[in-house]
């Protein structure tokens, strides 16, 4: 089963906002985007002013008092990558859907809904702000469920949400309106048809459906029962990836285990490296214990890495320097601000005959020096190494010595 997690923070962009300039502290202003309100300070806020009111009532509503302020998400570059960046510590793949909201995959944890809770405390300790999550096996279905997280529940360490394990018996008496898959005019029918909740519809005989809404009627089955998956997008970080290893259903406490799942991550990032052309000026270790808690360590580096043997280095050295109290569950490693290998040839031309390599190499000698000057290039072959050095070399070939 997949197990996303959807993510709204409230009041985001005010709080913000009131960060960035201090002047708008205690002032009733709203935030928005085209003609819809999408946030409201405090001081708007007990003027009446609510998120989704439409611009043009709420221009009527707080009048000369009021300040109006359409959103930018370049304005809250900083304020996204906060959280986001702590949403990509316990999972690989983070999809932003605006700046205050996300879906976040923990399918792979083996305990997702304690990572879950995981997550939803360190934000709330971080942000200091509401926050409303839903975990379903589908992304539309997530965002649906969502509700408010209890702040209580959070400090007592219990799971603040449940996850929909049963999207058909949640989805009975929800109306059809809110089916996010189907298309409006879909909906529409439903209606018509007397489908007013995703219940009634869920009685509904497929080949009836495909009667009533053609080639339709397959997406309209599958919808009222919590269907039509779409996977959650690596969108975050914007320039890396991730890559990781579990440990199966139980946890482990073996250095030898940790060392080969180390080296397995650091071939898999070799890989990934090479096929993008790409060196990592960033590492992130991320390791889960099996209560769904992490520790973490994120190192950057002066010289881009990208060899197995390089990053296996650098992922056992990080992952020696954590704090582990309890058996580990899943290691993730993160591998961040890539940047462009740089270019150089391989081969002569792909000459393999040795006539032809070295009329290929003496003619481009010819152009060089002809440009630069003969001292410009010297061949490997005209080194006069002083006899000391001759004798040291034919000493350790002699004797195996280094």
């Amino acid at each position: 089963m997949h197990y996303f997690l959807f993510i709204e923070l409230e009041g985001f962009y005010a709080n913000a906002l009131e960060e960035q300039n201090r002047d708008l502290r205690g002032t009733a202003f709203v935030v928005h985007s085209e003609d819809l309100i999408i946030d409201v300070s405090p001081g708007a806020e007990d003027r009446g002013a609510e998120r989704g009111m439409p611009l043009k009532e709420c221009r009527a509503l707080l009048r000369e008092e009021g300040k109006f302020i359409e959103m930018d998400p370049d304005d809250f570059d900083a304020n996204t990558a906060a959280w986001l960046d702590l949403c990509a510590e316990c999972s690989g793949r983070v999809e932003p859907c605006s700046p205050a909201s996300a879906f976040v995959d923990l399918s792979q944890h083996p305990h997702p809904l304690d990572t879950a809770a995981e997550l939803l405390q360190r934000l709330h300790g971080l942000l200091h702000l509401n926050m409303a999550a839903g975990i379903a096996p589908t992304k539309w279905l997530a965002k649906l469920a969502r509700i408010r997280v209890d702040e209580e529940a959070l400090a007592l360490g219990v799971p603040p949400i449940e996850a929909v394990v049963q999207p058909e018996r949640f989805l009975q008496s929800v109306p059809v309106e809110m089916i996010e898959p189907l298309e409006p005019q879909i909906r529409e029918r439903l209606i018509l048809l007397g489908y007013r909740l995703a219940g009634q519809a869920q009685k509904a005989d497929l080949n009836l459906l495909c009667k009533q809404f053609g080639q339709k009627g397959l997406t309209v089955w599958q919808s009222v029962r919590g269907g039509v998956h779409e996977p959650i997008k690596a969108e975050w970080p914007t320039e890396g990836f991730s890559r990781a290893v579990a440990f199966g259903a139980s946890a482990v406490d073996n250095r030898l285990l940790f060392e080969h799942a180390l080296d397995r991550l650091a071939q898999k990032a070799s890989a990934e490296l090479s096929l993008r052309a790409k060196n990592a000026q960033s590492v992130r270790l991320t390791v889960f214990d099996e209560d769904g808690k992490w520790v973490s360590d994120q190192r950057a580096f002066v010289k881009p890495v990208q060899t197995q043997k390089h990053l296996s280095v650098i992922l056992n050295r990080m992952f020696d320097g954590l704090e582990l109290t309890q058996a580990v569950m899943r290691i993730q490693a993160s591998f961040l601000d890539l940047r462009d290998q740089g270019a150089y040839q391989q081969s002569l031309e792909g000459r393999t005959n040795k006539e032809e390599r070295t009329a290929s190499v003496e003619t481009a000698l010819k152009s060089v020096r002809s440009s630069q000057g003969r001292a410009s290039v010297q061949m490997g072959s005209d080194i006069v190494l002083p006899r000391r050095e001759k004798v040291l070399r034919a000493w350790r070939h002699a004797i195996g010595w280094s």
